[in-house]
């Protein structure tokens, strides 16, 4: 069943003799035809139809990846109107549900760069986890805004934390019930530094 090594020269092997060898291959048996009857496979086919189904789901998540980059580049207009103004910057922040880390960063860079000026705070939950990003623009950075100290404070509503550099940080949680209190947190936070400014 097992075999280990549990001092110097010394291994361990465990194993089943007689009528218990018996009764376990009678088990793992009777498993794997229900494992093929799941996968409506035969016992024979069934390594090659769990490759297939693990090859599907790929192809449907990347589908929805992009379906969903899709519809934040489409509601890219949305988010920027309800932009709150501050000393002529501005602090974009919301949220966009079903993004992994590397969409929030893609549809954050684009946000930065249409602004022109301010910071951009993003948040999503993805299988029951929560992506975090702050990011902001050079003249926000030189006017006081440090995007890691912002995130490490709103992560924590999130149960989790993160850091990084001034202009853009980034961090994971563990409760998507804290994202609109870790949003409200960062833009408070944004704003109270954009104020002081000036």
């Amino acid at each position: 069943m097992s075999e280990s090594g549990i001092s110097a020269g010394v291994r361990r092997i465990e194993a089943l003799t007689g009528f218990n060898a018996i009764a376990y291959y009678d088990s793992r048996e009777k498993l794997l035809q229900k494992a093929s009857e799941a996968a409506k496979s035969s016992v024979d086919d069934i390594v090659r139809k769990i490759e297939g189904l693990y090859d599907e789901i790929r192809s449907l998540k990347k589908e929805l990846d992009a379906a969903n980059s899709k519809l934040v580049r489409s509601s890219m207009d949305t988010i920027i109107e309800k932009a709150e103004s501050v000393n002529g910057m501005k602090v974009v922040a919301a949220r966009l549900e079903g993004l992994d880390m590397d969409a929030l960063r893609n549809a954050s860079d684009d946000l930065r760069n249409r602004i022109g000026s301010g910071v951009v705070i993003l948040a999503s939950g993805k299988d029951g986890k929560v992506n975090l990003i702050v990011s902001a623009t050079k003249d926000a950075v030189a006017s006081g805004v440090h995007c890691g100290k912002i995130i490490k404070e709103a992560a924590s509503a999130c149960g989790g934390g993160g850091g990084g550099r001034p202009d853009m940080a980034q961090a994971g949680g563990k409760d998507p019930s804290g994202i609109e209190k870790a949003l409200d947190i960062a833009r408070e936070k944004a704003i109270e530094v954009l104020k002081q400014a000036h």
